[in-house]
């Protein structure tokens, strides 16, 4: 079913610049039955519950909008599992982030617009003096959809040793869109290859 909606209209993106044009049939919110959190040696994959819009207009127009400010985002965050010591020092999370750019707006496939992106660590920022974070890409972790599902994926026992040096009992799944709705569901991680 095509919706053609303003920016505001989908209630779920108010000012974050990309309006829903599509729905899927399901908008329900994060489910725990939905999400899944699996890590073995060589593997680990972190699926989040299927995607309520299939397409997007993007960038936008977003008042007071920056080169490269956020307008959703997708985390997996482990960090309440880690041991402090360890805070600020080892990842803490995954991170992909679709950022405002200056661009004609247009409507895009959403799996178009984030196969772009690369898939980040994120790493609590010790030294900053304020609570930050920061972001890098890792060659080891990789974006993938099933379905309507994001998928973050993490290949090879040095990446997940890398970027899991001590697995935690669970993750965090939370998507944010640029408004501060955001739909956040924990989950125990199964420990099991992929």
């Amino acid at each position: 079913m095509k919706l053609n909606v303003a920016i505001g209209v989908c209630g779920a993106v108010v000012a974050c610049g990309t309006a829903c044009v599509h729905r899927h049939a399901s908008d329900a919110l994060l489910h725990h039955e939905t999400a899944q959190a699996i890590v073995g040696r060589r593997a680990a994959r972190f699926t989040f519950p299927p995607e309520t819009v299939d397409h997007v207009l993007w960038p936008g127009h977003v008042p007071n909008a920056y080169d490269g400010m956020p307008l959703r985002t997708w985390i997996v965050d482990w960090e309440r599992g880690m041991p402090y010591e360890r805070f600020g020092v080892d990842p803490n999370g995954l991170w992909l982030g679709l950022r405002w750019r200056v661009a004609e707006t247009r409507e895009w496939p959403l799996k178009d617009l984030l196969v772009r992106l690369y898939l980040e660590t994120a790493t609590f920022c010790r030294p900053c003096g304020t609570p930050a974070v920061t972001t890098q890409p890792d060659p080891g972790a990789h974006l993938m959809f099933e379905g309507a599902s994001v998928v973050f994926a993490i290949a090879g026992e040095a990446a997940v040793s890398r970027i899991f040096p001590t697995v935690p009992d669970s993750v965090t799944f939370t998507r944010v869109d640029g408004s501060g709705g955001e739909q956040s569901v924990t989950v125990a991680i199964q420990r099991r290859e992929p």
